[in-house]
């Protein structure tokens, strides 16, 4: 409850006074650092529940390769591995390794990753998209297609989970024709009206300079969220097509999505540069309802 309130002291506090605490309560206050974004302070209490004799279970250990992915802390995922296998873990649950491809993929090591992948005597869709979603976040591009590519050989199809992460690298990369190669498979199994592809594809255009590109999937995408609405904003914004920025903020503000407060900084700051005092004033009016 104090976690969740954000009372994070008193929550330290209620445990510390705990007179018995099993894997139950050590496991809440790991997910409860864990969600505060206390990384660190939550893998520190798993290290002190194992000195005091308790042993994680299963579903701790989950959550433990998560967190250890995200802060890309290899020696410890290692050690979290050695553990699974000691407690026969890593054999009676395909999750958790799917889990541990995905710490490796994520920490860089994804010859480790492939190594896990590989002793899955049934490897499903949800392992193959750990492997290329961590080698992408890790920066490992080419990792990430070939597996993409092997993954293809043994009957498996992307799913679009897999192609928007990718796609997101290509945009970071600007690697153009890798881009178009994958937006050409994305139309070929139906994978566009997936927002999360169509503003992969916007931002990748967007990095090229291919601006009509990114305005003609925007208005060929019948389902809009924030994050598309967005992407089509930062695309015109980043290559100098300000009154469409504007325009498309205007039509977004018609519909039921409201502009997150990244846009509207981003927009507030471009009114600067352009001296739009009028319009800038009509987005600071927005915000301050937005507060009330």
């Amino acid at each position: 409850m104090y976690f969740r309130c954000g009372k994070i002291e008193l929550a330290r506090r209620v445990f510390d006074e705990s007179s018995e605490r099993d894997v139950a309560l050590w496991g809440a206050m790991v997910a409860g650092f864990a969600h505060h974004g206390m990384r660190i302070e939550a893998l520190q209490y798993v290290r002190l529940m194992v000195d005091e004799g308790i042993m994680p279970n299963s579903a701790l250990m989950m959550g433990v390769l998560h967190l250890v992915g995200e802060l890309g802390a290899l020696r410890i995922g290692q050690e979290a591995h050695a553990y699974l296998v000691k407690k026969k873990f890593y054999y009676e649950q395909v999750r958790i390794r799917t889990e541990l491809v995905d710490m490796y993929s994520k920490c860089g090591d994804v010859g480790s990753g492939r190594r896990v992948l590989s002793s899955l005597v049934e490897r499903g869709i949800s392992c193959w998209s750990a492997l290329i979603a961590g080698s992408v976040s890790s920066g490992g591009f080419q990792k990430a297609v070939k597996s993409m590519v092997r993954m293809q050989r043994e009957g498996f199809r992307p799913n679009h989970v897999s192609v928007a992460s990718i796609l997101s690298v290509c945009a970071q990369s600007r690697a153009l024709k890798r881009g178009k190669e994958i937006h050409a498979y994305a139309l070929k199994h139906w994978f566009l009206p997936h927002v999360s592809i169509a503003s992969s594809l916007i931002v990748l255009y967007s990095k090229c300079g291919l601006i009509e590109y990114c305005t003609n999937l925007f208005d060929g995408m019948e389902r809009r969220n924030v994050i598309l609405w967005t992407a089509m904003i930062d695309a015109y914004v980043e290559n100098g097509c300000f009154p469409e920025a504007f325009g498309v903020l205007r039509s977004m503000q018609l519909t039921e999505y409201r502009p997150d407060t990244v846009t509207m900084a981003r927009m507030l700051s471009l009114c600067s540069k352009l001296k739009l005092v009028k319009f800038g004033k009509e987005i600071h009016g927005q915000c301050l309802i937005k507060v009330q």
